[in-house]
């Protein structure tokens, strides 16, 4: 009810943030609902004077996903002055979206990093249609510029406090570092050139070129010196979850014969009550319903070590159970269920098993309020 009201109340308002029914829309002064209504609203004109003010306190809310919204207005709109020290605060996150959303800005837009206009409006990202753990900013030549020396440092302390499965945050730094020309992070470039990883890889391959290192590859890596944690304890037969949400009770069936690690993981995390409290934070009516991410932004995880993909030849059809991937060899503790056949998954996501229950009936934002093993 509260999304139908913010988005009739968005619609309503136009550009007047004064709207009665905009202000009112969300019970909660500092939802998420009626924050990313006010921002839609600040996007059809010019931020300034009081809609400035407004912006500003968005651009620090509590809701991640109300800030990097906030915070990925910068590029649409020149006229917000000195944006570099909500990119800062923001790279000081401990939220590895909220990072990820002002590290993407950079990369797009690195005169955003000392309050320089951009030149051109930006367009929208493309949508791949698949389940991920957060977004990619549309890439753009970088521009000429004297980063603010607070921006630089907190894209270094950002590299250092990531959680170790912040792969699309860890990405976007990478980008952000060589947009601005940072021969500091140099460094962070050559390391994540030898990661196991390959998205990691990818990138900065592309970031040491853009820094002059053209003859770069960075297709050699050092492998890990032992394997994850999760084989010490992997299931010989099927695990059954019940899940008590605000939805009503469902259910999942975890398969381990079709991703041993990721079942395990599961089950780890299960028995740690990782998922007690979490939402499902993303919903797309008819296709998918994804959950396991702590933060609620798409960016979060479990804070372990990113799981290599299991993908198998079994098809994704209603009702089953996915690892979602920001990339290659990135899963962590993000969930989803699909609510019908869907033949562009097949082989590039591990299936982990199926679920039960009428999963058409969860909106974005329910809760998982506890979850049971049942052996």
């Amino acid at each position: 009810a509260v999304e139908v009201r913010c988005r009739a109340a968005a619609f309503l308002a136009g550009s007047a943030t004064l709207s009665a029914k905009l202000m009112g829309c969300d019970p909660d002064p500092d939802g998420l609902r009626g924050g990313l209504a006010m921002l839609e609203v600040l996007d059809r004109a010019p931020i300034r004077g009081a809609r400035y003010q407004r912006w500003k306190q968005l651009a620090v809310s509590l809701v991640p996903a109300v800030r990097q919204a906030a915070l990925k207005l910068l590029p649409k709109h020149p006229e917000i002055p000195a944006p570099e020290w909500a990119l800062k605060k923001a790279l000081a996150s401990r939220q590895p979206g909220t990072v990820a959303a002002a590290a993407e800005v950079l990369a797009a837009y690195p005169g955003r990093a000392s309050g320089k206009k951009p030149e051109a409006q930006p367009g929208e990202p493309a949508s791949s249609g698949a389940p991920q753990s957060g977004g990619e900013a549309q890439r753009r030549a970088p521009e000429a510029a004297s980063p603010d020396p607070a921006v630089i440092q907190a894209l270094v302390g950002a590299q250092k406090t990531l959680p170790a499965d912040a792969t699309e945050a860890r990405v976007a730094l990478l980008d952000a570092a060589a947009s601005l020309e940072l021969l500091s992070l140099k460094p962070a470039l050559e390391e994540a050139c030898r990661s196991p990883y390959p998205v990691l890889r990818q990138h900065a391959e592309r970031g040491l070129s853009l820094l002059g290192d053209a003859r770069k590859s960075c297709n050699f890596f050092v492998p890990p010196d032992r394997g994850p944690e999760e084989l010490n304890r992997l299931l010989l037969s099927p695990v059954r979850l019940d899940l008590e949400t605000d939805a009503g009770p469902l259910s999942l069936s975890l398969d381990p014969e079709l991703a041993p690690v990721a079942v395990a993981r599961v089950v780890s995390l299960v028995e740690d009550h990782f998922f007690d409290g979490l939402s499902f934070h993303r919903v797309v009516p008819g296709f998918i319903v994804q959950f396991g991410d702590p933060d609620g932004d798409g960016y979060g995880g479990a804070g372990k070590p990113p799981l290599r993909c299991e993908t198998s030849p079994i098809e994704f059809d209603a009702l089953s159970l996915g690892l979602a991937l920001s990339g290659r060899d990135t899963g962590s503790s993000q969930l989803f269920v699909t609510l019908g056949p869907f033949p562009h998954l097949d082989g590039d996501y591990p299936i982990l098993g199926r679920a039960y229950g009428d999963w058409n009936r969860i909106a974005q934002g329910d809760v998982i309020r506890r979850v049971k093993i049942r052996r």
